[in-house]
């Protein structure tokens, strides 16, 4: 029976520690190929370019909220619904008071202009989207290595197409956190105890929410660029983002929480900070997703040109072709 020492020896031999760590110089070369990609396709300042046409999309679409609730409701309940919005985004106090106070102030102004401002924002609102799209679509053509052939008309009722897309997405996402908090209620009416829906409900709601923000990146990932991609490259493209895309948020929302401390300066404007900082990581997210799925394609491409069966029959064909082999039916001919 070998020794302590002698089991330790083998273990840490040569043969064996390039067995357990075979892994390393695989991974080496991925993250280094993938940073390679990330400089060469100027990843983070394409994020921004988005990011910034994300922003500009903001403007309008406030524009129509307002507009809605200065239309159908009246001023109390238009600002009760603001107030209770703003409570559940667990603000600073004093930064809550005066966002409330900023929302209270827009809503009595858009009581008397609804319709123009929702006639304007409407338009805005899809300018500034056709705006987004083009970005989105120009950045991943370049990652995914498709030549754009369309002509402007074709791109733009695309981009207003998928306007409407991204509704229905955001309304099917509404829909469904509104079933979980029906099934939330008829768990609780069955009897079971707060230790089940302790768990249960956070449970749910990150599963729901990761299936809704899934589905939202698929949709992008298929039909943003010209070219239609792969299954697999969508799928694994849509899976990273929106894993990235979970996580980030929840560490987001823990440093928003706790740590984050710039709102006693910028006072209510430091909303528009966190969403700008919030815009520009999604965008990364997606970029960087989408150069994952693009490298694993290329592997994939590269895995069927030098698989066995590949270069057999590429060499049976330059023989062929140099005459150094003639089939039966070429002899026929």
């Amino acid at each position: 029976m070998a020794s302590l020492k002698q089991r330790i020896r083998t273990y840490f031999s040569p043969e064996e520690m390039r067995k357990h760590t075979g892994f390393i110089q695989p991974a080496y070369t991925y993250i280094t190929r993938l940073i390679d990609r990330i400089d060469r396709d100027n990843l983070f300042l394409a994020a921004a370019g988005i990011a910034f046409n994300a922003l500009i999309c903001i403007a309008p679409l406030f524009l129509i909220v307002f507009s809605i609730l200065g239309f159908y409701l009246d001023p109390e309940t238009a600002i009760d619904t603001i107030d209770s919005y703003i409570e559940s985004l667990q603000l600073f106090p004093v930064q809550e008071q005066e966002v409330k106070q900023l929302s209270h102030t827009i809503v009595n102004q858009f009581i008397d202009s609804a319709e123009l401002a929702g006639l304007v924002g409407g338009f805005g609102l899809i300018f500034a989207s056709t705006a987004l799209f083009s970005a989105s679509r120009t950045v991943l053509n370049g990652i995914f290595a498709v030549q754009n052939t369309k002509s402007i008309l074709v791109t733009k009722l695309k981009d207003v197409g998928m306007l409407s897309i991204v509704g229905i997405v955001v309304l099917a996402i509404q829909i469904t956190f509104f079933s979980a908090s029906i099934m939330e209620g008829l768990v609780r009416a069955a009897g079971f105890g707060e230790s089940v829906l302790s768990w249960m409900e956070p449970l749910s709601s990150t599963i729901i929410s990761f299936v809704g923000v899934f589905a939202g990146f698929y949709a992008l990932f298929y039909l943003i660029p010209d070219k239609k991609m792969s299954w697999r490259t969508v799928l694994l493209s849509s899976a990273v983002a929106a894993a990235l895309w979970t996580v980030a948020r929840m560490l987001f929302t823990y440093y928003i929480t706790h740590l984050w401390r710039i709102g006693n300066i910028y006072g209510p404007y430091a909303l528009l900070v966190v969403i700008a900082i919030w815009g520009y990581y999604s965008a990364i997210t997606v970029l960087l997703a989408a150069e994952i799925g693009r490298m694993s394609e290329e592997r994939t491409f590269i895995k069927r040109l030098f698989h066995p069966e590949t270069l057999a029959g590429l060499r049976e064909r330059a023989m062929r072709f140099s005459g150094k082999i003639v089939t039966e039916e070429e002899k026929n001919l």
